[in-house]
C-alpha cells in the first residue's frame, strides 16, 4: 500500500515547481497531494502518512490537524544548489541586486540562507511590494519563477528554485522501503552534488531566523514601554530598545531562542489569561507590570504566525518583601533531595525557627521561600537578610533598627529594623554564622522573647516572626571553634534541613540543564556525561552560570569546544583516558561508576541492540546493571544519531530499536 504523502505550501506557483521535483524523484511510489495555505483558508482535518511544509509557522497547526497520531512531519528544508550560486560570486562587491520571490517569509529566508553560502558580495533586496524604490536597481536574482518583471532592471539571473533537502527525500524513500541505489540515483539526477547542499539542521536554523527582520525592530522601537515579538507561538523575534533598558538583555543574546528557553519571557507570557491575553506580573524588583499579548498577524484562518507582547509598567508597585517562589519551583529528581522537600513541607504548617544547612549555592533561601509560601503566613512579608555583607553595627541597625539622631548620620525620623518590618511574616537571616558573637547576644535575645530595641531608644516592640536560619558552613563545628555561641546554636539547631551538594545528587543535574538551557537545546553525549560526572563546587549557582554561558555562546546542539576555557581544562581533566576512575557516588545507580569514555556507552549500546529489539528504558536499565552508568536522555541521543546514520531501525510507535546491517558492520568495527 502506497504512502500518502500531504505538502502544504504557501503560494501556487511553489506547489506546482515542488509536485515537478517529486514526481520526477519519486514517480509512482506516493500518492502525493499538494495543499495551499491561502490569507483565507481553513485547514480541516486531515490523515496522511508523512506531512511536508515548506515554512516552521504551518508547523504547529498541521500537527494539531493530523489526525494519524503515527504521522512523520518534516520541514522540507529549502536549501539551494550550491553549483547554481557560483554565478553570484562574480558581481561587484557591495552591489545592489534585487531579490523575486513569493512572500515575505521565503525571501528574507533566501536572503539569510544566501548569505550562508558564502554569498556575501551583494546587498540582496528583497522586492516584496511596487511601491519600493528601487528603481536605482539594475540587476534582481529570481528563483525558478519570475514573479515580477520590471522595466529598470537590466540583468535578471535564476539561481533555480529552493529545493527539497535531500536529507527529507532519503528519510521518506526510506519509509517506503526504496532502496538505496534507486535513491542514490535519483538524487544523482536531481542535484549535481549532494555533499555541497547545505546541512539540514542548518537550513531549519535559518528558516527560524528569517523571520527577524530590521523592519520588525524599527516598528517596536516606537513603543515606549518594553515589547516582544513571538514568532510562531515558540520563538523569541524581536525586542525594542525599551525592553532592552528595562531588563538589561543584549538584543543578540535573546533573539531567536524559543519562548521556554528564557527565563523571563516564561514567565511573562505564564501571567497572561488564555482567553484574553492580559495579566499582572510582578518582577523581584518590586515593580509590576500589564503584560498584554496580542495577535498581530495569521496565515490563513487556523495559524497564528506573529504576536505582539507590550509590557507596560504600572503606576502603583507590587508589596515589598513578598516571595517568588515555591515548592513547585524546585527541580528534585534525587531522593536525597525530594527527602528534604518532604520534610520542609511539612514544617512550613508549623510554626518554629528552623537552620537550613548547606554549601554555599545550593538553593537555600529557594528552600526558606518555600517554606514560607506554603505557611500560614504567606500572605505576610518574607524578609532576606544576608548577615555576612554587612558590618557589625550595620547589620545591628538593619535588623533592630534605631532611634531618630542615635548615632552619627542617623535618619532624623529613626528607621524601622527589619525585625519588625517582618511583623506577622518570615524573616531569613543567611550566613548566621558570619554575625559577630556581639550581634548573637542580641539575636539570642530575640528569638527568646520576640522583643526588639531599636538602638538609642528605650522602647521595647513585641513582634510576631518566623525566624528561618542558612549557614554554609557546618554550625556545630563552628560552636566548637567558638565563632557560634552555644546558646544560640541550641536555640536554632534543633530542627535542620541538610541541603545536599549537588555532587551528590547527581541524579538532579540533567533536569537542572532542562531547565536552564531550555527542551530545544540538545547536549552532545560527552558534553552530557562531563556535567554529570563534574563536581560542581558552587553547586546549582554553578550550573546556572554556566548554562546562562553556553546558552548565549554556543548552539543548539552544544559540545565539548562551547565551554569555557577553564571548563576545557577541567574536562580534560576528568575525560582523559589516563584519569583515575571516578569513585561510586552516594545514590548512583551503579556500583562500579567508573566513567567509561563515550566510545564504550556507544559500544555497549550497540552490542545490546545486536541481541534483541529493545526499547529506551530497557536499554537504560540493561546498561546500568552492567555497568555503564547512563541518562536516559544520553541514550536518546546516541539513538537518534544510530537511526540517522542508518544503524537502527525503530518500531511504527518509536518505543523500540532494532540493529540494521549498516549497524552490525559498526558494532564490528568497534570491537
Amino acid at each position: 500500500m502506497k504512502l500518502h504523502v500531504k505538502l502544504f505550501v504557501l503560494f501556487e506557483e511553489s506547489g506546482h515547481h515542488y509536485k515537478t521535483i517529486w514526481n520526477r524523484l519519486m514517480e509512482d511510489n506516493f500518492n502525493f497531494e499538494i495543499i495551499q495555505v491561502s490569507q483565507n483558508s481553513k485547514i480541516d482535518p486531515f490523515s496522511c502518512d508523512i506531512v511536508l511544509y515548506t515554512i516552521p509557522f504551518i508547523e504547529p497547526i498541521v500537527r494539531e490537524k493530523c489526525l494519524n497520531p503515527n504521522a512523520i512531519f518534516y520541514n522540507i528544508g529549502l536549501p539551494f544548489d550550491p553549483e547554481k550560486l557560483e554565478v553570484l560570486k562574480s558581481i561587484e562587491r557591495g552591489t545592489d541586486v534585487l531579490l523575486i520571490g513569493e512572500g515575505k517569509a521565503i525571501l528574507w529566508d533566501s536572503k539569510l540562507t544566501l548569505k550562508h553560502y558564502g554569498i556575501d558580495n551583494i546587498n540582496f533586496i528583497p522586492y516584496s511590494s511596487p511601491n519600493q524604490h528601487v528603481n536605482h536597481v539594475k540587476t534582481a536574482v529570481y528563483m525558478g519563477i519570475k514573479t515580477v518583471d520590471l522595466p529598470q532592471i537590466e540583468r535578471y539571473i535564476d539561481i533555480g528554485g529552493r529545493m527539497i533537502h535531500p536529507f527529507v527525500i532519503r528519510k521518506i524513500g526510506e519509509a517506503a522501503n526504496l532502496s538505496k541505489q534507486y535513491l542514490d540515483k535519483k538524487l544523482k539526477e536531481y542535484i549535481s552534488n549532494e555533499n555541497k547542499v547545505m546541512d539540514y539542521t542548518t537550513c531549519i536554523s535559518l528558516s527560524t531566523a528569517s523571520e527577524f527582520t530590521e523592519e520588525r525592530i524599527s516598528m517596536l522601537n516606537l513603543f515606549d514601554f518594553p515589547a516582544v515579538i513571538l514568532a510562531n507561538q515558540e520563538t523569541i523575534a524581536a525586542i525594542n530598545n525599551a525592553f532592552r533598558n528595562e531588563f538589561h538583555f543584549n538584543y543578540e543574546t535573546i533573539i531567536g531562542n524559543k519562548i521556554y528557553s528564557n527565563a523571563l519571557i516564561s514567565e511573562l507570557l505564564s501571567v497572561c489569561d488564555p482567553a484574553t491575553g492580559n495579566g499582572i506580573w510582578h518582577a523581584k524588583s518590586g515593580k509590576s507590570y500589564n503584560v498584554q499579548r496580542k495577535c498581530i498577524e495569521t496565515i490563513g484562518v487556523d495559524i497564528i504566525h506573529r504576536e505582539l507582547v507590550e509590557i507596560v509598567p504600572l503606576r502603583g508597585d507590587k508589596p515589598a518583601n513578598t516571595t517568588r517562589y515555591g515548592f513547585n519551583d524546585i527541580i528534585a529528581k534525587s531522593q536525597a533531595m525530594k527527602s528534604v522537600i518532604s520534610q520542609a513541607r511539612k514544617l512550613s504548617a508549623i510554626d518554629v525557627t528552623v537552620l537550613i544547612e548547606g554549601e554555599s549555592g545550593t538553593g537555600k533561601e529557594l528552600l526558606a521561600q518555600s517554606i514560607h509560601s506554603e505557611s500560614p503566613r504567606s500572605d505576610k512579608p518574607f524578609i532576606a537578610v544576608n548577615c555576612g555583607s554587612f558590618s557589625e553595627s550595620l547589620l545591628e541597625s538593619e535588623l533592630f533598627g534605631y532611634a531618630g539622631g542615635s548615632f552619627t548620620g542617623a535618619k532624623k525620623e529613626g528607621k524601622k529594623g527589619l525585625l519588625e518590618a517582618a511583623h506577622g511574616g518570615t524573616i531569613f537571616l543567611d550566613e548566621i554564622a558570619e554575625a559577630t558573637l556581639k550581634t548573637q547576644v542580641r539575636l539570642l535575645r530575640f528569638l527568646q522573647e520576640k522583643e526588639v530595641q531599636p538602638i538609642g531608644s528605650n522602647l521595647v516592640k513585641r513582634v510576631d516572626v518566623r525566624v528561618i536560619c542558612a549557614a554554609n558552613t557546618d554550625m556545630e563545628a563552628a560552636m566548637h571553634r567558638g565563632t557560634i555561641r552555644e546558646d544560640l546554636f541550641y536555640r536554632i539547631s534543633p530542627i535542620t534541613l541538610n541541603v545536599p551538594p549537588l555532587r551528590n545528587r547527581r541524579e538532579d543535574i540533567e533536569p537542572l540543564l532542562r531547565s536552564c538551557l531550555g527542551s530545544d537545546v540538545i547536549l552532545d553525549s560527552e558534553l552530557l556525561r562531563f556535567m554529570v560526572h563534574y563536581d560542581w563546587p558552587g553547586n546549582v549557582r554553578e550550573l546556572k552560570g554556566l548554562s546562562e554561558y553556553l546558552r548565549f555562546f554556543g548552539g543548539q546542539v552544544l559540545r565539548r569546544d562551547h565551554l569555557p576555557e577553564r571548563y576545557q581544562k577541567k574536562y580534560s581533566e576528568l575525560l582523559s583516558p589516563s584519569s583515575q576512575p571516578l569513585a561510586a557516588e552516594e545514590g548512583s545507580t551503579s556500583k562500579t561508576d567508573s566513567l567509561p569514555m563515550v566510545v564504550s556507552l556507544e559500544q555497549a549500546l550497540l552490542q545490546l541492540l545486536s541481541v534483541k529489539s529493545t526499547g529506551r528504558r530497557a536499554l537504560v536499565q540493561s546498561l546500568r546493571q552492567n555497568g555503564t552508568p547512563t541518562t536516559e536522555y544520553e541514550v536518546k541521543i546516541l539513538l537518534d544519531r544510530f537511526k540517522s546514520l542508518g544503524w537502527i531501525e525503530q518500531s511504527t510507535s518509536g518505543r523500540a530499536s532494532k540493529l540494521t546491517e549498516l549497524g552490525r558492520k559498526q558494532l564490528t568495527q568497534h570491537i
